[in-house]
């Protein structure tokens, strides 16, 4: 999620100054290279809704990422994005994956002006590959959203997108759609304070004990492999759910190449016969651009 942020903020930033020099009809970027790591923690990684059952770790990330910005005309931009992300836990590492995905998206700014928004469509397609043979599949998204300027340091998102997964198992395979706004401030050139809220509707998987009320409500439902830990038998059920979450991030540039990012998730899940679930992470992330 850093990468793409700062990606489109890149492809905006360049259209507005195509925008202002006023005579381009196709312009090829250089390619883009950008690699990131980060650590992370989740509290509750099971998704579970039971105390005895959630289980929390930390997390290490590395992302390589290549990106390739063409304009057509003064209005329009095309980005190809190719990147592998490899995500490590420390306690449940039948969680770690490693996702290659390839990424268009396509930007709009109708006009010059300052207040003229950015409109964009996107589309992307991820391979999982994890320690937990259950879990692995691809997924598919597409999604829009509406960047517009709210003052000089305040800018504005309207975001949507619908993502379906299909994975080795039908447990994990499932369909959300998302809607969630966002506000961007740039106290100063080299820092951006973010933060959003979202509502997602569709399926989640929880984990826990075996529940006769869960079993009949569920779509799907198997033994777990990724916490065989537990004092009993795991089972994944795949419930029909409706979630909020809410965003919080910094991002500081270091240089002309470099940031940190700082950001906090909580999510805040219902789902059928009481499977909701509350789940909060913070990662904090540096990236560099060659």
């Amino acid at each position: 999620m850093v990468t793409l942020r700062r990606v489109g903020r890149r492809a905006a930033g360049l259209m507005a100054g195509c925008l202002m020099v006023g005579s381009v009809a196709a312009y090829e970027q250089p390619l883009l290279f950008r690699g990131e790591l980060a650590l992370g923690y989740d509290s509750n990684v099971a998704n579970a809704s039971a105390s005895g059952d959630r289980r929390s770790d930390t997390f290490a990330e590395a992302v390589f990422s290549v990106n390739r910005l063409y304009t057509a005309g003064l209005f329009l931009s095309m980005e190809l994005e190719g990147s592998l992300r490899a995500r490590s836990y420390r306690d449940y590492d039948r969680l770690s994956h490693v996702a290659p995905e390839a990424l268009l998206r396509i930007n709009y700014r109708p006009a010059g002006g300052f207040h003229t928004p950015t409109l964009s469509g996107w589309t992307s397609w991820e391979h999982r590959e994890s320690r937990s043979e259950l879990r692995d599949g691809s997924i598919h998204r597409v999604g829009a959203s509406w960047r517009q300027p709210l003052t000089t340091r305040i800018t504005g998102r309207l975001n949507g997108r619908y993502a379906w997964r299909r994975a080795d198992n039908t447990v994990f395979d499932h369909e959300f759609r998302t809607l969630g706004v966002e506000l961007e401030w740039e106290p100063v050139s080299s820092l951006v304070v973010y933060g959003g809220v979202s509502r997602r509707q569709g399926a989640l998987v929880t984990v826990g004990g075996d529940n006769p009320d869960r079993k009949a409500a569920s779509r799907a439902w198997l033994a777990d492999d990724a916490f065989a830990d537990a004092g009993e038998e795991q089972l994944a059920y795949r419930l029909s759910d409706s979630a909020r979450q809410y965003t919080l991030g910094v991002n500081h540039a270091l240089g002309s190449a470099t940031s940190l990012e700082v950001q906090w998730q909580y999510l805040d899940a219902q789902g059928s016969y009481g499977a909701g679930y509350r789940r909060w992470i913070a990662l904090v992330a540096m990236a560099h651009a060659f």
